[in-house]
């Protein structure tokens, strides 16, 4: 994000005003770590304050670690954790997650694959029929670890809604 730093930033400055925008200095050592413990490739910006602005694409789920060192020496609030939640690396698909071709009154099903996407909780909610006990549960295993299988049966009216979460993400924008 572009804009002046907020409180949760790691601020790195530039002590010689005489270097070329876009180089970093020579002591100043910038380092991404992924969650396999190589080296990930990022972006440094330099703004005219001599700030850097350092970014990346995590291409996978799982904790990264951000390393700012000047002459050997960590940087205000470094090193820095970081938690990719990898929402790409989950794939949702089955004829129950489609929007046509499935029976009212017949069970469907369809499948989470979120094995690379870090332990969250997965919720599957049937909205638009029945409350309480009368509103239709599916039916969630885990026969892999990240790995779900969700089976339903079509409520007798086509006009409902199927919400299905990963953590606090929406995986779907409803059926």
């Amino acid at each position: 994000a572009g804009g002046s730093p907020t409180d949760g930033d790691v601020v790195i400055r530039e002590k010689d005003p005489s270097k070329q925008s876009g180089d970093t200095p020579a002591d100043l050592e910038l380092l991404v770590v992924g969650p396999d413990g190589r080296p990930v490739a990022m972006d440094i910006e330099e703004s005219d304050d001599g700030v850097f602005k350092v970014s990346f694409t995590p291409d996978k789920a799982g904790d990264y670690l951000f390393v700012a060192e000047c002459e050997g020496v960590a940087a205000p609030k470094c090193p820095v954790n970081l938690k990719a939640r990898g929402l790409k690396a989950i794939k949702v698909y089955g004829p129950g997650i489609e929007p046509t071709g499935n029976l009212c009154g017949f069970d469907t099903d369809f499948t989470v694959d979120a094995r690379e996407a870090g332990e969250e909780k997965l919720v599957v909610d049937i909205q638009g029929v029945g409350t309480g006990e009368h509103k239709p549960q599916p039916t969630i295993t885990e026969p892999k670890k990240g790995l779900f299988h969700v089976k339903y049966d079509v409520p007798l009216h086509n006009n409902y809604k199927l919400a299905v979460k990963y953590g606090e993400e929406t995986l779907n924008k409803g059926k």
